[in-house]
């Protein structure tokens, strides 16, 4: 949109519920992520891992709106409002695989959304879980492609996050 090159194609193989293996490609950027259950995450062949920052001031986080639930858009604006000034900055892109595969890699330390379906999350839920890091629904529960609400984070400011995100 506008001449954006933030899109990507996001593919999860999905058994029982759980993700064995996904990948996400950037093509604008020829970023290729990717991940299966217990061998670890990848950008371009080259295997990476959560940021080390344990401090939330010095955190940058992502978020993104739900398109058609005002209820939960209200929710996103009042966590929002309880994160501005305690973290380095918060930013919304507005595509919910690259945003955790930016976790994943260390260029930001959360991503949350609410209202996310099955096919956003799949590839980017075991890429930020494989490199390190954690993923939960908004109410801290292990989360599954089907979870609806997502926290993902470096595992280190996972709880000072959650405490702050509006609860579904």
């Amino acid at each position: 949109a506008h001449g954006l090159e933030y899109f990507c194609t996001s593919i999860g193989f999905v058994k029982n519920g759980w993700v064995v293996c996904g990948a996400v490609y950037q093509p604008a950027l020829k970023k290729m992520f990717y991940a299966s259950k217990g061998g670890g995450a990848f950008l371009n062949g080259k295997k990476i891992h959560v940021s080390a920052v344990s401090r939330l001031e010095d955190a940058l986080l992502i978020s993104g709106f739900p398109y058609d639930n005002s209820r939960l858009e209200e929710k996103t604006f009042a966590s929002m409002k309880s994160l501005v000034g305690k973290c380095h900055d918060i930013r919304r892109f507005g595509s919910a695989a690259l945003d955790f595969c930016a976790v994943a890699e260390g260029s930001c330390e959360a991503f949350f959304e609410y209202s996310l379906h099955s096919w956003d999350v799949a590839a980017g839920l075991l890429i930020v879980e494989e490199a390190g890091g954690a993923v939960t629904d908004i109410n801290g529960v292990k989360a599954t492609v089907g979870s609806g609400h997502f926290l993902a984070s470096n595992r280190l400011l996972h709880r000072q996050v959650l405490e702050r995100i509006e609860r579904v």
